[in-house]
């Protein structure tokens, strides 16, 4: 019974194996556009994660040929966080032909970080990059900050834009107990903090969240694009845009 189990388990892992090496294969040629991945296996994400090809590039770095049901007109675009649970992007590939997601992080192409994925049949040929150009590190953006950020902060782009804010009793707290000790410890916890919530130096051990209309122009939205709405609704927008 064991050695049957056993059996029956080497040669499912052999053909995992087997199925893994043949799309690693197909991934590096760039010979297709099905993606046919496994619910066992986790989600290949490139690194660098800048799609299949930057407007700037010369060559596309692959090329896909979609099934003829996928092919536009109409277009679709759908997204999703890029580390989602195993098994979801093969899920949803299949729901759209199994084509191959694109993934991208927008560091690559602004101020802020936020690693996404997207299938989609679009033309990916002959991209052109959006102008004007959007500015790519926090103080290019909003020069003004660079007076109070200090040396031991070394984020030069925002982690990801989000709907939730901190809240005014974390800020304070930071300003309290940066006041109190400089250790690097305090500090390295005061930068983890301001990773996860995004904040930026406005004063003298002072951090802050970004107004609704610096969210806007980092996010490439023309000013007052989500005016009209309590503040806490654009946050709310703009961090799920």
């Amino acid at each position: 019974m064991d050695r049957c189990f056993d059996s029956f388990g080497g040669r499912k892992k052999a053909r995992l194996m087997e199925e893994s090496k043949k799309r690693r294969m197909q991934y590096a040629q760039g010979s297709g556009s099905s993606f046919a991945g496994s619910h066992d296996e986790p989600t290949r994400i490139p690194d660098p994660m800048v799609g299949f090809n930057l407007p700037s590039d010369r060559k596309p770095s692959m090329t896909r040929m979609l099934p003829e049901q996928a092919v536009g007109p109409p277009f679709f675009y759908f997204q999703n966080v890029a580390r989602a649970p195993r098994g979801a992007w093969t899920t949803i590939s299949k729901k759209f032909y199994d084509i191959q997601p694109e993934f991208v992080d927008s560091k690559y192409f602004c101020a802020a970080s936020r690693e996404s994925g997207y299938i989609h049949n679009l033309p990916i040929e002959n991209r052109e990059a959006l102008l004007p150009f959007p500015l790519k590190t926090v103080f290019d953006a909003f020069p003004h900050y660079k007076k109070w950020w200090p040396s031991w902060d070394p984020r030069r782009q925002l982690n990801c834009l989000q709907a939730s804010v901190a809240t005014a009793k974390l800020t304070d707290q930071i300003q309290r107990t940066l006041a109190r000790s400089g250790n690097p410890s305090v500090q390295k916890h005061v930068v983890d903090e301001c990773k996860t919530w995004d904040l930026v130096w406005v004063g003298k051990n002072k951090v802050a969240q970004l107004e609704p209309d610096e969210m806007e122009s980092l996010l490439g939205f023309p000013r007052d694009h989500t005016r009209g709405v309590v503040k806490t609704e654009r946050e709310g927008f703009e961090g799920e845009a």
